[in-house]
């Protein structure tokens, strides 16, 4: 090495989850995750409000996951995630919990959210089947989609590339991957996720190298 010049190069060994090499800059994608409060509810009217805000939220998320299946185009694995993420969207039992606990705990509906959301991925973390634990990111993603409708956020870190990089981050949402510009998105690897998830299988189907 040249006595003048620093070397940054550094090697990480990790899971590979769709094959090919990116080369490119780095960005570095942090997605904060949402930070919840509890408020509690003051009676009966609140209530109500809280459970129309949650309806819409719903109805907000699913007119979303439309949109991503427009834009996937002709690919399988992606029409196939999004009509994973409406059956999430539209299960009655979660449905049920979260209103129950807006009535009974009193609170607003995005903590109510959450916490049935922490509850349904502690189940899946300890479950056996190494492919069911990776369906906990479908739910997360889900659940993630509706918290954001309901405090008015969005996810806009990804559309806003405007060169070819390698994304390096955390964790990658299936249908943030589903959604990615194979011109603008090199390839990327995550701390979290395996060869089963989702993420993965579409990151295969569309040829980004993860």
């Amino acid at each position: 090495m040249d006595s003048g010049r620093t070397s940054l190069s550094q090697r990480f060994d990790g899971t590979p989850g769709s094959p090919g090499i990116g080369i490119g800059p780095a960005f570095l994608l942090s997605v904060e995750e949402l930070r919840i409060s509890r408020r509690n509810l003051s009676g009966p009217g609140e209530v109500e409000s809280e459970i129309r805000r949650f309806d819409a939220a719903l109805d907000d998320t699913r007119e979303e996951l439309r949109r991503l299946s427009k834009n996937v185009g002709d690919l399988i694995e992606g029409k196939q995630l999004v009509e994973i993420h409406m059956m999430l969207l539209d299960d009655p039992t979660i449905r049920r919990d979260v209103q129950d606990r807006i009535i009974n705990d009193l609170v607003n509906a995005e903590y109510a959210v959450s916490q049935v959301l922490y509850e349904v991925l502690d189940r899946f973390s300890r479950m056996d089947d190494p492919y069911m634990r990776e369906r906990a990111a479908d739910v997360r993603d889900v659940g993630r989609r509706v918290m954001a409708q309901l405090m008015g956020s969005e996810r806009e870190a990804l559309l806003n590339l405007d060169h070819p990089v390698v994304l390096i981050g955390r964790d990658l949402d299936p249908s943030d991957t589903a959604g990615l510009d194979r011109e603008k998105v090199l390839a990327f690897a995550t701390d979290k996720g395996g060869s089963t998830s989702h993420t993965a299988i579409l990151a295969r189907s569309i040829g980004i190298p993860a």
